[in-house]
């Protein structure tokens, strides 16, 4: 990276002065100026001709890594990358060299470690932990990232203080939905059909009779469990910090709690074993969805409910994601917590000297401000890539670029809007915001580094016991208490006493 530094700083035009007397300051000027100016002196009656030949400035390059699931489709990347260049080059003093976190062996922590040519690049909670890359090298914007209004203030503050990290930030959240909460969609022929109102819908249990009429009337899946979004269950009772270990909401919210022996979680997976056992759960599920995707189940139409994370514009954003119109009925209030201001977000590398630094915060200040920007980098060429249908982005079917969403690219108001997206959806993203809670743990993140070991075994038991006991699958008299039993002995206290000793510590620096 710092040779890549040398070769540009040696690239420079010097300036040639033709004559003596007061030079005018030139910096505002375009880089590409290299014509005269013509001052008057003060101090004599002969007007003097002065030249300046403004320095010429090689654009920074940075590097920058996107975010690659493995579903997306890159192949022309050089060719967005080539009319990205093309464009900031004359408007910032920066271009890009893109990458795809496969290009790094996917470890991006070990490619930082190694040193590899990476300045700005994608991260989420969803594959690091924010002590993980804070202590693998990224670089503390705290100090200079109000110097880019345009960026800081797309961001509440609400959500500066929950990426915090020990009272600093190191990341740079992508401008999206910032809280969290959990709904059930499903589709609107049922809601219809049956006249369900969901206003009356205040939490899980609340869907029982709908589940019953779904089963009366032969769904195959009247209650499609979703194995990635279990963990929210009970967000309204607990700030979870592990999936086993957080904070009563309600209760003392100093203290550091096992979930799993408490009275709410014993009521949920009491509740799900019920449906279980009730038919609302196909016992067929588990072999199904190892052989079946979520997506050809949902396209039988022969499923009820399914688990949804709260976005704004949610109702539109379901139904763009499935094969039909869906509805929403919402289950707990919306959170901001440390790990969705986390969800997605951009690190820059702590070795980058200040010129990198800068050229990093001017590129994402036009990624997320500028539709030309957002709109090449997060759904390609017009005509190549995508079309416009009534001025709304339509992606083409055989596009060979293809990232996972702007959500991990740019700001939720950046990019011209795609068809099937709200006319008002920048004020209702801001809405849902600002309407967001925080969390009473926002900005604390927990250092496993002391307690790794039990922390592995842990989770080796959750892994061996939640996903059957959440699913309805197991009987929670028998299992809950053989789960709780096998965590202890893999070290769970010893777990929890190490969190609590880290959010002692928090809550007295705060």
């Amino acid at each position: 990276m710092k040779n890549k530094k040398i070769q540009k700083m040696l690239a420079t035009v010097v300036a040639a002065t033709l004559t003596v007397g007061c030079l005018t300051a030139c910096g505002n000027e375009p880089a590409n100026n290299t014509g005269s100016e013509i001052t008057e002196t003060s101090q004599t009656d002969t007007k003097q001709e002065t030249v300046v030949s403004e320095e010429k400035k090689e654009p920074v390059e940075i590097t920058y890594v996107m975010y690659d699931h493995g579903d997306e489709v890159f192949d022309d990347m050089q060719a967005v990358e080539d009319a990205v260049n093309e464009y900031i080059e004359p408007l910032i003093g920066v271009t890009v060299d893109v990458k795809k976190s496969e290009e790094l062996g996917g470890d991006l922590a070990m490619a930082l470690a190694a040193g590899e040519d990476i300045d700005l690049f994608w991260v989420s909670n969803a594959k690091f932990g924010p002590e993980l890359m804070v202590n693998d090298g990224a670089y503390d914007v705290t100090d200079i990232i109000k110097e880019y209004p345009d960026i800081y203030n797309l961001i509440p503050e609400s959500v500066w203080t929950a990426s915090a990290y020990q009272g600093r930030n190191y990341y740079i959240p992508i401008p999206k939905e910032f809280a969290t909460g959990m709904s059930r969609m499903i589709a609107a022929e049922f809601v219809k059909k049956y006249g369900w109102d969901f206003s009356t819908v205040k939490e899980l249990k609340d869907l029982e009779p709908m589940l019953a009429q779904l089963y009366a009337d032969g769904i195959d899946y009247p209650y499609l469990n979703y194995t990635h979004t279990y963990t929210l269950y009970g967000l309204d009772d607990f700030a979870f910090i592990k999936d086993y270990a957080g904070v009563a909401r309600n209760g003392d919210t100093t203290k550091i709690i096992s979930i799993f022996e408490t009275n709410e979680y014993k009521e949920y997976v009491d509740l799900k074993y019920s449906w279980n056992q009730a038919g609302y759960i196909n016992q067929a599920e588990i072999e199904q969805l190892k052989s079946a995707t979520i997506n050809e189940l949902k396209n039988t139409n022969e499923v009820g409910f399914i688990s949804w994370n709260n976005v704004p514009d949610g109702k539109n954003n379901a139904t763009s994601r499935n094969p039909y119109e869906m509805d929403i009925a919402q289950l707990t209030e919306n959170y901001i917590d440390t790990g969705c201001a986390f969800g997605s977000a951009y690190m820059i590398n702590s070795a980058a000297d200040s010129e990198t630094v800068e050229a990093c915060l001017k590129f994402l200040n036009t990624l997320f401000t500028d539709e030309k920007v957002a709109n090449l980098l997060t759904y390609g060429i017009e005509g190549k890539h995508y079309e416009l249908v009534d001025g709304r982005i339509s992606i083409l079917a055989d596009t060979k670029y293809k990232t996972s969403g702007l959500w991990t690219v740019t700001a939720y108001n950046a990019t011209t809007l795609a068809v099937g997206e709200s006319e008002n959806k920048e004020a209702l993203y801001k809405e849902f915001n600002e309407a967001g809670i925080l969390s009473c743990t926002a900005g604390f993140s927990f250092d496993q580094t002391k307690v790794e070991a039990e922390i592995a075994a842990c989770d080796a038991v959750v892994k061996e016991y939640r996903i059957l006991l959440e699913k309805g699958f197991y009987n929670p008299d028998e299992y809950l208490p053989i789960m709780v039993d096998a965590l202890k002995k893999a070290g769970l206290e010893t777990v929890i006493a190490e969190i609590q000793t880290q959010y002692d510590a928090w809550l007295a620096s705060k």
